[in-house]
């Protein structure tokens, strides 16, 4: 995946995307990315919180200026779970509840048994033989490292085809706590484990 310096400043990458853009017969005009007919590149994300505002509305910034018109809309909650629920939609914000250890849960997200389903939770609509076969393969890993192997070739897939645009992530977890309460000094992989906690007397 692409890195930048958190700057903001990323014409480079920029400079990449309309290389590609080309490619593929998009062009810029009067500051518009437009196909051979003339039709500018637009979509619409929609959510139902303004709460991703700080993470869409540089993106928004950053698509203007190679020409892609993104209209983001907050919508009132009904009105989105329908639209979500109808796959009536271009793009939605989402976040992935997975847990340490991924397991058949993603055949939910990503099996193409659910591609077509109403109200599913495959909300890029994948279908795709590669993923089914990788999904297939998760109950019968033999070890945690046949399980990794079988994960990563997943992740890799779907990235490869494109089926989401990740926005951001963030390898720690953040935790406001006061100077009474104490924790195990030995972290695990996931050290927020509220439960392991304790008041100091």
């Amino acid at each position: 995946m692409p890195t930048t310096d958190g700057s903001g400043r990323i014409r480079a990458h920029q400079q990449t995307a309309l290389q590609l853009l080309k490619k593929a017969g998009w062009q810029v005009k009067n500051n518009q990315l437009v196909n051979k007919d003339g039709k500018q590149l637009s979509f619409e994300l929609i959510s139902n919180s303004h709460a991703m505002d700080k993470i869409i509305i540089p993106f928004k910034k950053n698509l203007a200026g190679i020409g892609i018109d993104l209209k983001y809309r907050v919508l009132d909650s009904s009105t989105y779970i329908r639209r979500v629920r109808n796959a009536d939609f271009d793009v939605i914000g989402y976040n992935y509840p997975f847990g340490l250890s991924p397991g058949i849960e993603l055949f939910r997200f990503f099996h193409s048994s659910n591609a077509d389903a109403p109200d599913n939770q495959n909300l890029a609509g994948v279908s795709n033989p590669v993923v089914d076969h990788l999904l297939e393969k998760i109950p019968h890993a033999q070890s945690q490292q046949e399980l990794e192997v079988i994960l990563k070739s997943l992740d890799r897939t779907l990235l490869w085809n494109y089926y989401a645009i990740p926005l951001w992530y963030h390898p720690r977890t953040r935790v406001a706590m006061r100077n009474h309460i104490r924790r195990p000094d030995t972290e695990t992989d996931f050290p927020v484990i509220i439960s392991s906690w304790w008041l100091a007397e």
